[in-house]
This record gives C-alpha cells, sequence and structure tokens, in this order.
C-alpha cells in the first residue's frame, strides 16, 4: 500500500506516492555496489548504511511466501550468525505439452528438479 515513484534525473527528489499517502515506516537506501559484484561484495559494500543489531536481505531471483516472523526466531533462537532460505527456480521457458497436432496443455515457467 505504499507504492512510490523515486526520480533522481527532475524536479526536487521526493517520492511521488502512488495510492495515497505513506502508510509505512519504511527508510530505503539506493546503493550502487556495480553491474558485476556478486551478492557477498554487494553486501560488504553497503555495510556502513547497516546500523542496527540485524538486518535481512532478499536476492530477488528467489521469491516465495516465508513467514519472516518465523524465520527471525528461528534464527535468533539458533545464535546464529547467517540464516539462508532458498527457492527451487522456475525453468526459464514455458513449456507446451502436445497430444497429436492439438495443444493439450501450457505450463508457465514450472518449477524445476532440486539439483542432487
Amino acid at each position: 500500500m505504499s507504492d512510490f515513484t523515486l526520480s533522481l534525473s527532475e524536479g526536487d527528489h521526493q517520492p511521488i506516492y502512488r495510492n495515497g499517502v505513506a502508510d509505512e515506516n519504511w527508510e530505503i537506501t539506493f546503493a550502487e555496489t556495480g553491474l558485476e559484484a556478486g551478492t557477498g561484495a554487494r553486501l560488504r559494500r553497503i555495510r556502513d548504511y547497516i546500523d542496527t543489531p540485524q538486518f535481512m536481505m532478499t536476492y530477488g531471483d528467489g521469491v516465495s511466501a516465508v513467514d519472516i516472523a518465523n524465520l527471525a526466531k528461528v534464527h535468533a533462537d539458533g545464535g546464529r550468525v547467517g540464516t539462508v532460505t532458498g527457492v527451487h527456480p522456475t525453468s526459464k521457458f514455458g513449456e507446451m505439452q502436445v497430444d497429436g497436432n492439438v495443444v493439450a496443455e501450457f505450463n508457465e515457467k514450472p518449477p524445476r528438479s532440486p539439483a542432487g
């Protein structure tokens, strides 16, 4: 509910709220970490911006329904330095099943089997 647009190329650089007013208490820092940097390098390059005892990050290629509160609890209860969740990524391409000359089914980017 807090969709916004921020333009650095025009105007006074104030966010434009797309659905009313901001109803979240967010602080967002955009950091240029380099086109070729890996995940670890990107985290290292933003370390000076992290000013809380814990933080979470997401790797945008793996979207999932994660119970964040439970994940944070398991992490804290386990005394862990780091916790990682993962997903089985979908196929890069959709699939079409045919029966003779008739299309029987379309599968839009189905999940791949786990590596093993």
